[in-house]
Order: structure tokens, then C-alpha cells, then sequence
């Protein structure tokens, strides 16, 4: 559980403090970067029940998604969730390219605009 954990938890940190610094780009660039963070996780996730990706630990180690589900009874939901991980990822995403062309935008307005 602590991989996926560090996976929202490091690039959150990184917009945390980009947003507090004000720094659009840092704050960009983290969305996107937890946006495809979900989506690896939701890949995980897909394989609780059929545990086929090689884990890290080796065969010996536990799937995590796998034990998680299991003890709340959701293992067999499995696929519902990895599809709602994924589309947090794909909204991510979306949004940050959005903003991206926001800025990309804007700044060519202000370009434009002080030309004249």
C-alpha cells in the first residue's frame, strides 16, 4: 500500500507547494504528474483479483490492491474501481492541459496586445 500512497502522495506535496509559491507551471506540471499517477494505480488495481503483474517483493510479497479489496469485500468490484481511478487520472490530465492552453493563451494575448 505504501507505493501507491507515495504515488498521490509526492506529486500532492509538489502542488501543495507550487500552489503556495504561486508558480502555475509547478502546479501544472503536478496535476498532470498525479493524473498519471492514478492512472498507474488504476492499472494495479485492475489486476487485484487475477494478482498476474510481478510485484517488487518478489512472489513472496502480498498484492496489495488484492488484500485491501478483499477485506472490504470489494474484490470483485474491482474492475468499477480501477475505472473510477482511471478517469480521476484522465481528468487530471485533461485539466492540466486545459490550463496549460489557458496559459498559452493568455500569454499570447498579452504579447498581442503590447505589440500594438
Amino acid at each position: 500500500m505504501g507505493g501507491t500512497l507515495f504515488q498521490v502522495l509526492i506529486p500532492a506535496i509538489f502542488l501543495f507547494y507550487f500552489y503556495k509559491r504561486r508558480d502555475k507551471y509547478g502546479v501544472i506540471f503536478s496535476i498532470f504528474w498525479l493524473g498519471q499517477n492514478f492512472i498507474n494505480i488504476s492499472i494495479y488495481i485492475a489486476d487485484a483479483k487475477c494478482m498476474c503483474l510481478p510485484l517488487l517483493g518478489g512472489k513472496h510479497s502480498t498484492h496489495d490492491w488484492n488484500y485491501l479489496l478483499s477485506y472490504y469485500g470489494l474484490v470483485d468490484k474491482y474492475s468499477q474501481i480501477s475505472g473510477v481511478v482511471s478517469g480521476v487520472g484522465r481528468i487530471l490530465i485533461v485539466l492540466s492541459l486545459a490550463l496549460t492552453f489557458n496559459i498559452i493563451a493568455t500569454e499570447y494575448k498579452k504579447v498581442k496586445n503590447d505589440a500594438h
